[in-house]
């Protein structure tokens, strides 16, 4: 029986212990890393029967200025949140596109990189680049040191494949695959250091154009044969990419179908053929859902908590730390994202240091919750107000024109003079934001002159709602037709956005508009909006280095799930403007199609456009330190091009004397950086 009490009690306090453990160590459980990769044996593709033609004029950057700070030291952690955890780490195919995407495309280096400054080349995964004298080619010579994180070597092969990657039925990536069918010809390896990237026909920002990432063909491995049906135009482009036969009657048809097109022909239907074509394993979607690709950038993925947090490694041997262009960036040893899917609790763990810093850009942020942060004021953390001057990120409101009454241009006339945004920017935005005046805004002479936006006005869109026969009013007030209220759902993902819609809505009470506000995580919503099922969509897009129309105006992207149309626009004037406009063969002809562009997507209303801020606005404790220039022209967000370092000294040290409740004086508790301020005369 002793014996006995003696295993019992000796049992208790085992699993006393192992609770103990298991509490404390409970973060690391359930940690995954990535798979040991395996370096596949694949054959090389075939070298291009062309030449290099005579007298290519190579450039190579050298001409443009460092933009890091010789000051940066390697090492520390930095801590950082996301309020929706990746649904894959896959970059292309089903439920990928998600706020960590923005994590893996930013280690995935191209061919050329653009300066933040001058918006001139500097070289990349190429060395050197040139433009071929047929104005739809460049080529380039890779960098010889270039590798994967893997160690594997960078090679032609590598661009040739991502070609096919990307054009792939397996990928799943519709529009990814509509592109590059369309805009990519092909891509020409001359040896393993020499490729060429060759459009189908001439066209502005040429480089910028056929600018490109690699694919890993030594990690997919040997691509399969499948039969495809393609329009004629595209099978030839993938049989002339891919080296294959093209018989005479192919050869035929597709002249004939070009000859057609130069006559004008009415009436005329492309023809489609079957032709064999590389793809993808079958199953690459599902096979790749957590896999983690080798990257040519400088993080990888080093191990992830499903549903808790992600930690990106520093690749200690990265090809191109030591580079001209690279030196001095990317300068933490680790990021460790987590999940916290309340921003305010973000804030909470910001302000006790276990978070670097908080992006202060909502209004309610920088003038209440953080106006008086005792961290601030003891010296411990350091705000920022740093004004930019590059393409805003759009902020629109979307009328899905699939959803009745929303298919009613005098219901979308009403409710643009039903937003008030002056109301907005005066009262819970404190007078921090500017009306964006068209869909793209900030892009200098590509941005539109020519329309601007409709303002809050009861009596125009009563005008307008009387013409859409809602004449009737409810109990309420608001306007009703045949029985039915004029009322709508905002489908939108951000917490702080909350006042400003409920702003919106109290405002548009006076049109007699009721809207009833729908959120939820961030990769919900968007998936929602995705599959089109909402009426109006509140939403923000990412700017790019030109204005881009296709994917969020085109008609091929009405009617079809998945795509950036939220709209669901199909208009056939439109649709030959942004065709012009993708096809446009200088910067002149551009212009002038943005300007008409704009005023289309203006008079038909599939959309509004929303505000713009100037300027990033954060808070960061001390520890975080800034080149002496602390951005770029172009720094949207304080961790851009990697340009800050954490010094782990003077955070144990701060640390120490917040113990101690110590205050740091001599600090600058707010830095207003004007250089970039618009109108300011740089």
């Amino acid at each position: 029986m002793k014996k006995y009490s003696v295993v019992m009690l000796s049992v208790m306090v085992f699993s006393v212990f192992a609770v103990l453990f298991i509490v404390i160590r409970g973060n690391t459980l359930g940690r995954n890393v990535p798979e040991k990769l395996e370096i596949q044996k694949v054959s090389s593709f075939p070298v291009t029967s062309e030449s290099l033609p005579e007298g290519l004029v190579w450039e190579n950057g050298s001409e443009q200025k460092i933009f890091s700070s010789s000051k940066a030291k390697k090492g520390g952690v930095l801590h950082t949140a996301t309020m929706s955890y990746p649904t894959t780490f896959r970059q292309y195919g089903p439920n990928s596109n998600t706020d960590f995407r923005s994590y893996l495309d930013d280690n995935d280096m191209t061919l050329v990189e653009i300066h933040p400054e001058t918006s001139e080349y500097y070289p990349g995964l190429a060395k050197e680049w040139a433009i071929g004298p047929d104005k739809r080619t460049v080529y380039y010579k890779l960098d010889p040191d270039a590798k994967w994180s893997d160690g594997h070597p960078v090679t032609a092969d590598d661009f040739v494949y991502a070609l096919k990657f990307l054009r792939a039925e397996s990928l799943l990536a519709p529009y990814t695959k509509e592109y590059t069918l369309k805009y990519l010809e092909s891509i020409l390896k001359f040896d393993d250091h020499t490729i060429a990237v060759r459009l189908p026909t001439e066209k502005a920002d040429l480089i910028y154009n056929c600018n490109m990432t690699a694919k890993p063909y030594h990690y997919y491995g040997e691509l399969r044969e499948v039969e495809s049906e393609l329009p004629i135009s595209q099978a030839m482009m993938v049989l002339l990419h891919d080296q294959k036969e093209i018989s005479p009657e192919i050869q035929k048809q597709y002249d004939d179908f070009q000859k057609a097109k130069e006559e004008k022909q009415e009436g005329l239907t492309e023809p489609t053929i079957k032709i064999k074509r590389d793809d993808l394993r079958e199953d690459w979607v599902t096979h790749y859902q957590w896999k983690v690709q080798p990257r040519t950038g400088p993080y990888i993925i080093n191990s992830w908590v499903k549903g808790k947090e992600i930690v990106l490694k520093r690749n200690d041997k990265w090809w191109a730390k030591d580079k001209k262009f690279f030196k001095n960036r990317f300068n933490v040893d680790y990021i460790n994202i987590k999940l916290i899917r309340d921003l305010n609790i973000i804030f909470e763990h910001f302000k006790k240091g276990d978070i670097d810093s908080f992006n202060l850009r909502d209004s309610h942020y920088w003038h209440v919750k953080a106006k008086y942060l005792s961290a601030v004021e003891k010296g411990y953390m350091t705000k920022l107000v740093f004004y930019n001057e590059k393409p805003r990120p759009s902020r629109l409101v979307s009328f899905n024109m699939e959803k009745p009454p929303l298919d009613d241009i005098n219901v979308r006339l009403g409710l643009a003079h039903s937003f008030n945004f002056e109301k907005l920017f005066n009262t819970i935005m404190r007078g921090d934001a500017l009306r964006q005046e068209s869909m793209l805004d900030g892009y200098g002479r590509f941005s539109s002159k020519n329309v601007f936006p409709r303002e809050f006005d009861p009596v125009k869109a009563a005008e307008y709602f009387d013409k859409a026969g809602w004449t009737e009013r409810d109990t309420d007030g608001t306007r009703m037709k045949d029985g039915k209220r004029l009322e709508f759902k905002i489908l939108y993902y951000s917490e702080p956005d909350t006042p400003k819609l409920i702003l919106f809505k109290e405002e548009a009470k006076k049109c007699g508009v009721a809207f009833e506000l729908d959120t939820y995580d961030s990769n919900t919503v968007f998936m929602s909006m995705l599959d089109k099922k909402h009426q109006i969509a509140w939403h923000g897009w990412a700017s790019g280095f030109r204005p881009r129309y296709w994917g969020e105006y085109h008609g091929d992207n009405a009617s079809k799930t998945k795509n950036n149309n939220f709209s669901n626009i199909n208009d056939k004037e439109l649709n030959e403007m942004i065709i012009e406009f993708r096809e446009a063969k200088t910067d002149e002809k551009r212009i002038e199609l943005v300007n008409k562009i704009e005023k289309r997507i203006y008079d038909l209303v599939p959309c509004i456009p929303g505000y713009k801020m100037p300027y990033m606005r954060y808070a960061f404790w001390r520890w975080i330190k800034l080149p002496e220039f602390r951005a770029t022209k172009t720094s949207q967000y304080l961790s851009d091009f990697g340009l800050f370092w954490i010094d782990t000294e003077e955070k144990e040290k701060i640390k120490a004397k917040m113990l101690k409740d110590e205050i740091i004086y001599d600090t600058e508790k707010i830095i207003i950086d004007e250089t970039y301020k618009p109108g300011k005369d740089n």
